[in-house]
């Protein structure tokens, strides 16, 4: 994973699990994503070059996660090709925590979901899965964004355990 700090710090590294005595985590470490009073920092993976996820079959990504009940875990999808404008056709979704410090599976299920808004006078579609122009060659990194949008203090939070489609290189 890479980190964008955006318009505060943050950062993420490899850490001891705080808690692998029990289903569903018993590694022994795990990442730790930390972001200091910013908006949209975010942790990313990036495919490497020519790579895309397939999300013709498999279209669900599971992450374990380990915070705060309340908090907001949100992954998205975007194709680094379009450089600024990647945000255009990303495709989004939540997951709120349920509980206190507990491993809990965050699961994003991106059937239905669109991308891309009809007034950016680009590409738009309401369901990334089944439209030929994002499902297959399209999106190649992944963002994982904790408490989006609220840069009010320090927020922290334990991951481990991307799952998700297949990956494949551009046919």
């Amino acid at each position: 994973f890479g980190f964008v700090q955006a318009d505060g710090s943050g950062n993420i590294v490899t850490v001891a699990n705080p808690d692998k005595s029990r289903y569903p985590n018993r590694s022994n470490n795990v990442g730790f994503y930390t972001k200091v009073n910013s908006q949209w920092a975010n942790a990313y993976l990036l495919l490497p070059t020519g790579y895309r996820f397939d999300l013709e079959v498999v279209n669900t990504f599971k992450l374990l996660v380990y915070g705060k009940a309340g908090d907001v875990v949100l992954l998205k999808l975007e194709n680094t090709d379009r450089g600024g404008d990647a945000w255009m056709t990303g495709a989004e979704l939540t997951y709120t925590i349920q509980s206190d410090d507990t491993w809990e599976i965050a699961t994003y299920e991106f059937a239905g979901v669109g991308a891309g808004w009809d007034w950016t006078g680009d590409i738009y579609t309401s369901d990334i899965t089944t439209d030929p122009r994002f499902n297959t060659n399209f999106y190649n990194v992944i963002r994982i964004m904790y408490n989006p949008g609220d840069n009010s203090t320090t927020y922290s939070f334990y991951l481990d355990d991307l799952a998700g489609p297949h990956v494949e290189g551009l046919k």
